[in-house]
């Protein structure tokens, strides 16, 4: 997961080397985050979501990948966060950033899920804005190949980038 400032050619991974307009947030090589902080899988009855930090299996994607896997019931909700910031440290300040970019395989294919974010507002209010469905960045939808998703940070609507607390990926239906 990473913010860019313009259109990446490539998600960043943890074997390229930090470039000033590219924000890396997680490679999922440490139980914290690239920003020092927390994330995992959140979850409220009967639907459920658990998070394993895995080795990739293939050579699309270099270090770490994150499987998540979910059962979303009728009722209830469940996906998986990353806190923006070290905590207790102040909010981040994205500004500079355009795009926040994430590769992502399905298991079968077909996975449904809204990527959202949380500003200092929604951090009070325990909610995300949500960009909108994975298919409106993915025409094909989720498939069971590496894919990168690249979402225009102005498609979280009123986030205020000065004082960005989460990413978090609401899962909707297997």
């Amino acid at each position: 997961i990473g913010f860019t400032r313009t259109l990446p050619k490539a998600a960043p991974t943890a074997k390229k080397p930090k470039s000033p307009g590219i924000l890396a947030i997680d490679h999922f090589d440490y139980e914290k985050n690239e920003l020092a902080s927390i994330n995992n899988a959140y979850q409220r009855k009967p639907s459920a979501a658990t998070v394993s930090r895995l080795p990739t299996k293939d050579n699309s994607t270099q270090g770490n990948v994150l499987k998540i896997q979910y059962q979303k019931g009728a009722e209830g909700w469940c996906g998986y966060y990353t806190v923006l910031h070290p905590l207790g440290a102040g909010y981040l300040d994205a500004s500079k950033y355009q795009y926040v970019s994430f590769k992502v395989k399905g298991g079968k294919g077909g996975e449904l899920f809204d990527t959202g974010m949380a500003d200092e507002v929604w951090d009070k209010k325990g909610d995300s804005l949500k960009a909108g469905p994975i298919t409106q960045y993915l025409s094909n939808g989720v498939s069971s190949e590496w894919q990168e998703v690249v979402i225009p940070l102005r498609d979280f609507g009123s986030l205020d980038l000065k004082t960005l607390h989460a990413f978090i990926r609401d899962s909707k239906r297997m």
